[in-house]
């Protein structure tokens, strides 16, 4: 992901890649504070000590993790850059989805163009597989599937907020995941393609973890994607009324459980 993003800024004049270098920072410093996490797993109660290795690691993980941007504001900064993209490209497309009643056929067309979406079954028609090593198909074909379905929570969010989907964190938190697993499938099987296609050692390994992270990228995207368009799904609104109880009393507000109640 990294050689992806340097080689945009670096092949482009002016290149304009804060999108990708956002997404860049997130996912590896996300990834690398996991890494160390699994390592504490594996090593068991040996590397408690101060001086172990793996605590030295997990210190410069965290540290990067926490040294510049708030990972909650890079991730939100990731869907706004994306909605702001995607608006200049479906603008008049939301005003008709917002006034249906004004727009009615175009609405009911709509809808029959994107039943194949609704029913998570959607049309491959981009035709990724046709740039990359025929043994990348399985791997393209979920990254279209993933695209297509990022398309539809956009256009979505889009049609039932509007402006108003600038105050919804929990949902643009949501978007940025799917934007991120995007991009880090994309980054894989490119690089997995032009080992193989080049001859590099080792490269059907590359095909077979990029296979592996088309797979459990493509079951976030899904589960993302699911709570964007279905919001009954998830629990924001019930985490809504406990937060804005607790904005309110400024503190914990439960009766504690040693307290004598009767």
């Amino acid at each position: 992901m990294i050689y992806l993003t340097s080689g945009l800024m670096s092949t482009f004049e002016d290149q304009d890649c804060e999108l990708e270098s956002l997404i860049t920072k997130v996912y590896s410093s996300e990834l690398a504070l996991k890494s160390t996490e699994i390592g504490f797993s594996l090593l068991g109660i040996s590397s408690i000590n101060s001086e172990h290795f793996c605590q030295k690691l997990h210190q410069e993980a965290l540290s990067n993790f926490c040294l510049y941007e708030h990972e909650n504001m890079m991730r939100i900064l990731i869907a706004l850059f994306g909605l702001q993209y995607s608006g200049k490209q479906i603008g008049e497309t939301v005003k008709k989805l917002r006034n249906p009643f004004f727009n009615g056929p175009f609405v009911l067309k709509k809808l029959w163009q994107n039943r194949k979406l609704h029913k998570d079954d959607p049309k491959l028609t981009i035709g990724l597989k046709n740039h990359l090593h025929p043994s990348c198909q399985e791997a393209a074909n979920l990254i279209e599937y993933s695209i297509l379905r990022l398309m539809l929570a956009t256009e979505t969010l889009f049609g039932r907020h509007g402006i108003d989907i600038l105050n919804n964190h929990c949902q643009l938190r949501r978007l940025a995941n799917v934007a991120i697993q995007i991009y880090a499938m994309i980054a894989c099987v490119t690089r997995a393609s032009r080992s193989y296609c080049i001859g590099l050692q080792h490269s059907d390994l590359e095909i077979l973890i990029s296979k592996v992270i088309c797979k459990n990228g493509t079951d976030l995207v899904k589960k993302n994607v699911s709570e964007i368009l279905y919001e009954y799904d998830n629990a924001d609104r019930m985490w809504g009324v406990l937060t804005d109880n607790l904005y309110k009393s400024k503190n914990y507000y439960f009766a504690h459980p040693l307290a004598r109640n009767f």
